[in-house]
């Protein structure tokens, strides 16, 4: 009960309480409860750069049509995380990040370089952008 009330005063003092009621006692859901009382219930899902870095390697890989391939280079910085190569020629890039995470300045340069070039590069920071890319890709290798 203490810690309750303890964190009762935290919300207090940030200003949160007086539209929301008691959170239920003992849960895990602060961050859940904290964004409920402030009226942020569309936020987006917080997905994880390595869940979506390996979702979308396995679809890709085992689709048929397409290979992803871990890009990791000790010479040049910025690089993307993935370099996609599809059935019929097709080549594109992915750079994957955490929810709400934008790429740093150099990747942005080399985004900009190898699209200069023809090449694709796709940011994925959540679920439905790895789905954008992998309707592409389908649609690239048919």
């Amino acid at each position: 009960m203490r810690l309750q009330n303890f964190w009762i005063s935290v919300l207090n003092l940030l200003g949160l309480s007086a539209a929301a009621p008691t959170p239920p006692k003992c849960t895990r859901s602060w961050s859940n409860w904290i964004s409920k009382s402030r009226g942020c219930e569309n936020m987006k899902e917080i997905v994880s750069e390595k869940y979506l870095e390996r979702t979308l390697s396995e679809k890709l890989n085992k689709c048929g049509y397409a290979w992803s391939i871990k890009l990791l280079s000790t010479f040049v910085r910025g690089l993307p995380d993935r370099l996609i190569l599809c059935k019929g020629g097709y080549v594109c890039f992915a750079e994957i990040k955490t929810t709400g995470k934008k790429p740093t300045a150099i990747q942005k340069f080399i985004h900009e370089r190898l699209n200069k070039l023809g090449f694709t590069v796709f940011i994925v920071d959540t679920k439905e952008s790895m789905n954008e890319v992998l309707e592409h890709v389908k649609n690239k290798s048919l």
